[in-house]
C-alpha cells in the first residue's frame, strides 16, 4: 500500500481535507487483508520515506495504523518518483495498491511498468475536483483502467463509513486512521481520532468487492530513515 503524502496532490483542511479520506481509505484496505490473514505493508513520503515491511496479524495493524495517525501531507517527492525509484521491491505475485490524487501521467508510465513485469496493480483515486481543486482523476481512471488497472474513484461525499472513535486516553498524539492536512488540531496535541477496535462491515463489504490483489500477498511498504534517492 502507497499513500501519497505530496502536498501538492491534496487539498483542504481540517476534517474536510482530503487527506482524511485518503488515509480513512488505506487503513481500511489494510484492515481487509489483516482479516484475511494477508501479508501487507505500507510506504509514505512526508518529511522521510516511512515504510512498514509487509506482514500479517493484530500487533502489525496496529503498527500501521500508528504511523498513518501521524501522516501529513507535506512531501515533496511525487508518487512517481516513488514508484520508479522503489520499483525493484516489487515483483510478480504482488500487488502495489496506490491511494493518490495524482493525475501526473509520470506515475501512470510507472504503473504501466510494473504491471509489464507481472505485478498487479490498484489504485484509490481521489479526485481533488470534486474538493473544488484541479480536474483530472476521471479521464487518470480512464487510462489506468486501459492497462487492466484497477481503479476505485473516490469523491468527497463518497460514503466511507468511519473507522474512528475517540481521541486516546491519556492525551498525547492519537493512533487513528485520519489526518488534518493544514495541522489543525483535533485533541490536545494535534492527533486524530483512534481507529475502532471493527471496522464497519459495510466497509469491508464494499472493500471485498474490489479485486485489489492477485495472489497471496498484497503490497507495500516500510521504515527507513533515509530519503527516496
Amino acid at each position: 500500500m502507497i499513500l501519497d503524502l505530496s502536498s501538492q496532490d491534496h487539498i483542504g483542511t481540517g476534517d474536510d481535507a482530503t487527506i482524511e479520506t485518503a488515509v480513512t481509505v488505506a487503513a481500511s484496505v489494510v484492515r481487509l487483508f489483516i482479516n484475511q490473514n494477508r501479508s501487507v505493508g505500507l510506504m509514505m513520503f512526508g518529511e522521510r520515506l516511512d515504510v512498514i515491511e509487509p506482514d500479517r496479524g493484530s500487533q502489525h495493524f496496529g503498527r500501521m495504523l500508528e504511523s498513518l495517525a501521524v501522516a501529513q501531507a507535506v512531501g515533496t517527492v511525487p508518487v512517481a518518483s516513488i514508484l520508479y525509484q522503489q520499483s525493484r521491491r516489487w515483483g510478480r505475485h504482488t500487488t502495489v495498491i496506490v491511494v493518490t490524487g495524482s493525475t501526473d501521467p509520470r506515475w501512470q508510465g510507472a504503473i504501466r511498468t510494473l504491471t509489464q513485469r507481472g505485478v498487479k496493480a490498484a489504485v484509490a483515486m481521489i479526485d481533488l475536483e470534486s474538493w473544488g481543486g484541479r480536474s483530472g482523476a476521471a479521464a487518470t481512471a480512464v487510462e489506468l483502467r486501459a492497462l487492466g488497472v484497477q481503479v476505485n474513484l473516490i469523491r468527497k461525499g463518497d460514503h466511507i463509513p468511519a473507522v474512528m472513535v475517540g481521541q486516546i486516553p491519556g492525551g498525547g498524539r492519537a493512533s487513528g486512521v485520519a489526518l488534518s492536512a493544514d495541522s489543525s488540531t483535533n485533541g490536545t496535541n494535534g492527533g486524530r481520532a483512534a481507529p475502532a477496535a471493527e471496522a464497519s462491515m459495510e466497509m469491508e463489504e464494499v472493500l471485498a468487492e474490489v479485486d485489489w490483489s492477485n495472489g497471496d500477498d498484497a503490497v507495500e511498504s516500510a521504515s527507513e530513515e533515509t530519503p527516496v534517492q
